[in-house]
């Protein structure tokens, strides 16, 4: 089980921002401070506010190097807005 939180400002920005993690490897979340917003799922769900499920992260090309290192079989990507 792992989760993390990106920060995403509209027109701002073109990364997403690391704010919060948890159940990754330290290494990991070192490199996955900043995310492209413009390429990465993460960033497809921030900007157009539109969740997704991937039951199965392997067969699916949509899956992330971050996921498939660290053992992920399934994802569920949640834009949380104020």
């Amino acid at each position: 089980e792992a989760g993390v939180c990106y920060l995403y400002a509209p027109g701002e920005e073109r990364e997403l921002q690391l704010v919060a993690q948890l159940g990754f490897a330290a290494p990991l979340t070192a490199e996955s401070e900043l995310v492209s917003s413009l390429t990465s799922l993460s960033g497809y769900v921030a900007r157009h506010g539109q969740s997704f499920v991937i039951p199965e992260l392997e067969s699916d090309a949509r899956g992330t190097i971050v996921a498939n290192s660290e053992g992920l079989h399934s994802a569920v990507l949640v834009p949380v807005a104020t």
